[in-house]
């Protein structure tokens, strides 16, 4: 009682507090959810069914990924599979915070996970937008690693959305997930 379960589980993430998040990936699924380790539900960000796009600053449209940055408290949401940004949201009051798309592009509402080709690309760093944004990473020293799938390419943040780099493989699957290394 009290949260809309996800049409389709999609990512689970344990954060530093031992607090569990989980994503969905069916259409419906405009929400992320926390709990406890133990299972107690402690917050819903976002509606099922009720996205309204990628300027919503209520709700997500199929999130694939979530990660807490300890040091700001802030949940990185991977907004990806409907909406094509990354979504920031404060990790203890869910209250909506920043949100970027490619190459900190505002991020359009084309509603579409179509594999491309690489004849496809353009010439030069790619597409503008995000194509499933299917995980994220924040490092230790604060910058945001974003998985673009469809792109094939990673992308990389300052924690307010600045854009630093990138590095992608067109003519191969690439940037399916993200692991940061425990080795300082």
């Amino acid at each position: 009682a009290g949260y809309d379960w996800p049409q389709y589980e999609h990512g689970i993430y344990i954060d530093d507090k031992d607090d569990v998040w989980l994503g969905g990936g069916g259409e419906k699924d405009a929400h992320v959810l926390k709990f406890t380790r133990g299972g107690k539900f402690v917050m819903q960000i976002g509606r099922s069914n009720q996205s309204k796009g990628n300027a919503d600053t209520n709700n997500l449209h199929r999130p694939a990924d979530a990660w807490v940055h300890p040091k700001t408290n802030e949940v990185f949401v991977a907004d990806g599979y409907g909406n094509r940004r990354v979504a920031v949201f404060d990790a203890d009051t869910g209250k909506f915070k920043r949100m970027w798309g490619a190459f900190a592009n505002k991020p359009t509402d084309d509603d579409s996970c179509a594999v491309r080709s690489r004849k496809e690309f353009p010439d030069g760093p790619g597409p503008d937008q995000f194509n499933v944004v299917h995980a994220l990473r924040v490092s230790n020293d604060g910058m945001v690693y974003v998985a673009d799938r469809e792109n094939r390419r990673v992308q990389s943040f300052t924690l307010d959305g600045k854009f630093v780099k990138q590095v992608y493989r067109y003519n191969a699957p690439f940037a399916r997930n993200l692991a940061l290394s425990p080795d300082p």
